[in-house]
């Protein structure tokens, strides 16, 4: 007699004996099976013998760690394969949570009571198996972020540094975004906003968004000025001059606006014990005297800028005085005259 084994309706290779043995059975192994004997008269076929292969709990997809604010919704879930029915039954800190039998368990608004160690435990006919644990953590509930205080208007001098900032509380993290004339700032993510050498095209209207996890706010907004000073084109000459003439300084300048001057004369207390001695752009001193004699300097300025001239000399010459004249006299002759 011959035989030969098959399954689902196919012949198995190799299978030609009274018994056929699966060494290590898997899901696929499982079907129909039937034998058919074979002599010279004909052959008959077996009854049908049906494998069922059962598999053990596997998880592929843990559940994990999560973090929430107080009131938001946590959700834990597993993944497992297995022959089902499976079953499913999580815990927090070890204690079966009544009633969360699915493959995830959800909780709609947390409370700092749902903070835990969270673990399911996953059942069919062969076996059981525990998932890893997931931590949740239940943070206090945030606040949205609140101004306490405003950027602030600025004016400044072309060339100089100058900051815009702003002072934010509400729950970490808060971020920052800078707006120019209502277009944003690429890369400015910061409480402050610094022009280490602000420019004519630096000057505009800033404010700030500041946000979190719960929404934002803006800012005022802040107008930063900048001032170009004047330009000296010809600046002031020292000079030599006679008492009782006149001393005439002068001074030429260039400037966006009107400009303004202020002449000054430093006295014995250094350059700043100054003392202003005209505002035009010319200084004229009509008699001098040796009071004149000094350093001068001049100070021209436009709204919110200014530019200080070269520090020049002016010396009051002094022409001898005679305080006491010679006298005439009369002497007899062979005899001493002195005369002063």
């Amino acid at each position: 007699m011959t035989y030969q084994w098959f399954k689902d309706g196919s012949a198995i290779a190799g299978a030609t004996t009274t018994t056929y043995t699966i060494a290590s059975a898997t899901a696929a192994s499982a079907g129909n099976y039937t034998l058919v004997a074979t002599n010279w008269l004909g052959s008959t076929t077996s009854a049908v013998a049906a494998l069922t292969v059962i598999s053990p709990v596997s998880i592929t997809t843990q559940p994990t760690a999560q973090s929430v604010i107080a009131g938001n919704t946590a959700t834990f879930s597993v993944v497992a394969t297995g022959s089902a029915p499976l079953t499913y039954q999580w815990s927090k800190d070890g204690v079966a949570i009544s009633g969360a039998t699915a493959a995830s368990y959800a909780l709609a608004a947390t409370t700092a009571a749902n903070a835990g160690s969270y673990t399911v435990l996953i059942t069919n006919s062969v076996g059981s198996v525990t998932s890893a644990a997931a931590t949740l953590t239940v943070n206090p509930a945030g606040v949205a972020p609140s101004i306490t205080t405003q950027p602030i208007s600025q004016s400044v001098t072309a060339g100089k540094s100058v900051t815009l900032s702003v002072v934010a509380t509400g729950t970490s993290p808060l971020t920052y975004e800078w707006r120019k004339d209502g277009t944003v700032i690429t890369g400015v993510t910061s409480a402050s906003l610094t022009f280490s050498s602000a420019a004519a095209s630096d000057a505009g209207s800033y404010s700030v968004v500041v946000a979190n996890s719960l929404g934002s706010i803006n800012s005022a907004v802040a107008v930063l000025t900048v001032n170009t000073p004047p330009t000296i084109i010809v600046q002031p000459t020292s000079q030599t001059v006679v008492a009782g003439s006149v001393i005439r300084l002068s001074v030429s300048a260039i400037g966006i606006g009107t400009l303004t001057y202020q002449w000054y004369r430093i006295d014995n207390f250094g350059r700043f014990g100054t003392v202003g001695v005209g505002t035009s752009a010319n200084l004229e001193i009509a008699s001098s005297t040796s009071s004149n004699a000094g350093s001068y300097y001049v100070v021209v300025s436009t709204t919110g800028a200014s530019v200080e001239s070269n520090t020049v000399t002016v010396t009051v010459n002094t022409p001898p005085t005679i305080s006491s004249q010679p006298i005439s006299s009369l002497n007899y002759e062979g005899t001493t005259s002195s005369l002063t």
